[in-house]
């Protein structure tokens, strides 16, 4: 087993049978393939790290979400998100693929894709799901000397791992807000990590409405007094 994924694999084990009414979803709706070009996109290029993020940031996004995935009731699963399309079981599956990509990109392995989303969304336990795959995409990023690399992105090509770090954190951080605001809980996001997200990404105000993974981007309508949140929730196409 590569060392990036047994770290956290004891975690991962078999999910639990009871599932609390979890339907699974295969359609090629939910799991089309296009999503999955996860954590950067086309001309969205950083100059490295902006932020001095380490690997306590993912640490820290994760529990954003967690806090959020927590609350998720069997009800709820198919509840529409900020995300235009997506339900609360998309946006999970899009979360634990994602993790996945990142441990198998700081592995330097190649992306397989299509198994991976297979996997997740026949899986009977989302939550257990998520758990799993980000615990060890967590432990990829804290090996000793992973943040002093270079990294083979499949969309973005050869890219420090600290500014894959910080794409990483984003979206998981964003997600997390996504989360809140589908499930109808608290959506205020911890301001340290909102700093560093907004740090990291504000350089690309001009070109990420343009990149076709953040909406329109910023609306252009949000003052610059504005709460840092609403501002970071702006600038990645959301309306809050």
């Amino acid at each position: 087993m590569n060392p990036i994924w047994a770290r956290a694999s004891q975690i991962r084990g078999s999910p639990p049978s009871h599932t609390a009414g979890f339907r699974d979803r295969t359609t090629s709706h939910a799991m089309s393939l296009e999503r999955y070009d996860l954590g950067g996109s086309r001309g969205l290029e950083v100059e490295g790290d902006r932020t001095g993020m380490d690997h306590t940031s993912l640490d820290r996004a994760h529990s954003e979400v967690r806090r959020r995935l927590e609350s998720v009731a069997a009800g709820q699963w198919d509840l529409p998100t900020p995300c235009d399309g997506w339900s609360v079981t998309d946006l999970v599956q899009h979360m634990a693929v994602g993790a996945t990509m990142s441990c198998q990109i700081l592995a330097g392995e190649p992306w397989t894709r299509d198994s991976v989303v297979a996997e997740v969304s026949s899986s009977p336990d989302l939550k257990h799901e998520w758990e799993w795959r980000t615990a060890e995409e967590r432990a990829g990023f804290a090996a000793p000397g992973a943040l002093g690399r270079t990294v083979t992105h499949p969309i973005m090509g050869d890219i420090p791992c600290t500014q894959f770090l910080g794409m990483r954190a984003g979206d998981a951080l964003l997600h997390a807000w996504d989360l809140a605001r589908a499930v109808g809980v608290d959506d205020e996001l911890a301001s340290e990590l909102v700093g560093e997200i907004w740090a990291n990404m504000s350089p690309m105000v001009g070109i990420i409405g343009k990149s076709g993974f953040f909406g329109s981007g910023p609306s252009g309508e949000v003052r610059e007094d504005a709460p840092l949140q609403t501002r970071l929730l702006d600038l990645s196409g959301r309306r809050p």
